[in-house]
């Protein structure tokens, strides 16, 4: 009887060749699905927008707030400005309307990263200098009114939201002129 002691060169060859194979399909399937939750993120991101800017154009003063809570957990706040009776006068109504949320969804996991992009070329990434960005439209137009960093209003506009997750990235164009947005 012969003994065997070991792999033979050809065997070791094909043995390595199917584990790299197989290694490479594990590698570009888990960063798919890791790139699945950015895309979802950017499509509801996109899709809150657009409620957003619909509300916009039948009620007063609405404004999406994008946060990043202590957690880390992206999410956001449907804002609306509502007047507010005197107490003191009753049928009299207060000059300055109320910030009011009326629905909060929740965005994306804290492995998700947002990137803002804003007319004046600066930029700022949720969670880390900003906490907050607010984005607001006009009820005439649908056009973007402004935007807040951390509730403080700035004189330019946001013109790109980028989600990324494990190095996929998708992009929210923004157009302040008309409101259009779009995801590429």
């Amino acid at each position: 009887m012969k003994r065997n002691a070991g792999l033979s060169l050809v065997e070791l060859v094909i043995t390595i060749s199917i584990m790299a194979v197989l290694v490479g399909f594990l590698s570009i399937s888990i960063v798919s699905v890791f790139g699945l939750e950015a895309k979802a993120c950017a499509s509801d991101l996109n899709a809150y927008l657009k409620e957003t800017k619909t509300a916009a154009l039948s009620k007063d003063y609405q404004e999406l707030k994008i946060y990043a809570e202590p957690t880390g957990m992206k999410s956001v706040d449907f804002v609306v400005y509502q007047y507010q009776e005197d107490p003191l006068n009753p049928g009299v109504v207060l000059p300055n309307p109320v910030p009011v949320v009326y629905k909060t969804e929740h965005l994306a996991k804290e492995q998700v990263e947002i990137r803002f992009t804003f007319s004046d070329g600066s930029s700022l990434t949720l969670g880390g200098a900003a906490n907050s960005v607010t984005l607001a439209f006009q009820r005439s137009s649908g056009a973007f009114a402004y935007a807040k960093i951390n509730d403080v209003e700035i004189s330019g506009y946001c013109t790109l939201i980028e989600v990324e997750r494990a190095g996929k990235v998708y992009e929210i164009q923004l157009v302040p002129s008309t409101g259009k947005h779009f995801v590429q």
